[in-house]
């Protein structure tokens, strides 16, 4: 065969195994696809009921991977879905047929306890945001869930047990690392009026972009003195 199989969907493109071939040299991290041992797991996500089967995941081990990836889906017209914690319960950060662009092994975090800033990638989940802050004594407004990712939470407001003090999880994002086709964008924000501008402008620019996507690669929080149990 000259092509893996996709689901069936004229919309959506095809991929050539010398695609895959070339995808595998370029990228840093790693590339999974139906043949491979790893793809079950690699396919799985919290919902165990979600049952799709994507036709190649891409884990990324930096920005550069992602722009790679999304620049690969872009150019073959294909389904993209975007997992970092892989939490979402309607099954969205998988998808069938199409790219999974996986962030979780994005984990690098610098906490900064003088200025009460942490610099955080999008792979890393809640109990591993809170085991590094927390041990300058610091935190910050997240969810109830360990194992929920950090990014996906943030961009969906984010509300957790610190929020009636210190506001939602967006609120405390004071800057993010915003990945499209083929660039990357830092957005660095004042405050919670602007953030939300230009964030929004961000993905209202995506969104009118044929075969587009926005990925948060880095976030910078705001912290403050408080501590998580889960």
């Amino acid at each position: 065969m000259d092509d893996l199989k996709l689901a069936d969907d004229s919309t959506t493109g095809r991929i050539l195994h010398s695609d895959v071939a070339l995808l595998r040299q370029t990228i840093r991290g790693e590339l999974v696809v139906p043949n491979d041992p790893g793809y079950d797991q690699a396919r799985r996500v919290w919902n165990g009921m979600v049952d799709k089967r994507p036709a190649v995941v891409i884990y990324c081990a930096g920005s550069d991977d992602v722009i790679t990836a999304v620049n690969f889906a872009r150019a073959r017209n294909l389904l993209v879905a975007v997992r970092a914690g892989g939490h979402n319960v309607a099954g969205s950060s998988v998808c069938d047929g199409g790219v999974v662009i996986d962030v979780s092994r994005m984990k690098s975090i610098e906490v900064d306890p003088v200025r009460r800033i942490a610099r955080a990638q999008a792979g890393l989940n809640l109990g591993e945001f809170d085991t590094a802050t927390q041990s300058h004594g610091l935190a910050t407004t997240m969810g109830v869930n360990a194992d929920t990712g950090i990014a996906g939470l943030t961009l969906g407001a984010g509300f957790g047990k610190l929020g009636r003090k210190y506001g939602l999880t967006c609120d405390n994002l004071l800057a993010a690392e915003i990945v499209t086709a083929g660039a990357v964008a830092i957005f660095e924000t004042s405050g919670l009026e602007r953030a939300v501008r230009d964030m929004h402008a961000a993905v209202k620019h995506v969104a009118m972009s044929p075969h587009s996507y926005i990925i948060a690669g880095r976030l910078r929080l705001r912290l403050d003195p408080g501590t998580m149990q889960f």
